[in-house]
């Protein structure tokens, strides 16, 4: 049996959720959530694919890409894009640079 890997997606919007120690980013399309969820636990700054997590509380949080995590004394934080402007578009996502302030 041949195992293909799945080709990389890039996604134009994320939404962010926390529940308790753990963040949710679930990739967001015009008909709402497509594909897997990535979770990241805030304890231990382990990052996980998951199944998707179905419907996000109102609470969440719209957000355009991960700038990375960082380890600080009371654990783990994930850095996000909270704000965009168009630069570019590869595979018809739309690439952007945070708006200068």
């Amino acid at each position: 049996m041949t195992v293909q890997a799945q080709q990389p997606q890039m996604h134009s919007l994320l939404k962010l959720q926390e529940y308790g120690g753990m963040v949710v980013l679930q990739p967001w399309g015009e008909q709402g959530a497509t594909g897997q969820s990535l979770t990241f636990d805030m304890q231990t700054g382990k990052l996980t694919l998951a199944d998707a997590v179905g419907k996000m509380q109102k609470q969440s949080v719209d957000i355009f890409g991960i700038m990375g995590t960082a380890k600080l004394q009371t654990g783990c934080v994930l850095v996000a894009v909270t704000g965009a402007r168009k630069v570019q578009s590869i595979q018809n996502s739309a690439i952007g640079l945070p708006p200068c302030s």
